[in-house]
């Protein structure tokens, strides 16, 4: 599966990118180090999170005040998280569903004259 690993939201709060860097170093630790270094890093991350939290604006400014106005702005929300295949379905479902809601309301308006 082709997952978008590149970004994700809670990233964006984080100010110290140190645990960033650290992340790319993992592949290349030796086994024996790498579960302590792993926790290290997400301890990192939790932290940033926890003091983040607490600055309102900070949250605001990093995207986290969307109003979705439809099922549709959650939807779109979520797809660049999915992997691609599965992705693609959701857009593909989505495109027979406002399909089908067009041909209903072409059939009730043709009704109605």
């Amino acid at each position: 599966m082709d997952f978008n690993l590149n970004f994700h939201p809670l990233d964006n709060l984080i100010k110290d990118k140190t645990s960033f860097y650290l992340e790319a170093l993992v592949p290349f630790i030796d086994y024996k180090y790498k579960k302590y270094l792993i926790i290290y890093i997400k301890y990192k991350e939790l932290t940033s999170l926890l003091d983040a939290l607490e600055d309102i604006t900070h949250v605001e400014s990093c995207g986290f005040n969307c109003k979705a106005k439809s099922m549709d702005d959650v939807i779109n929300g979520l797809i660049g998280f999915m992997p691609k295949d599965f992705s693609d379905n959701i857009r593909q479902m989505k495109s027979m569903i406002d399909m089908m809601s067009l041909m209903n309301t072409m059939e009730q308006s043709s009704g109605n004259t």
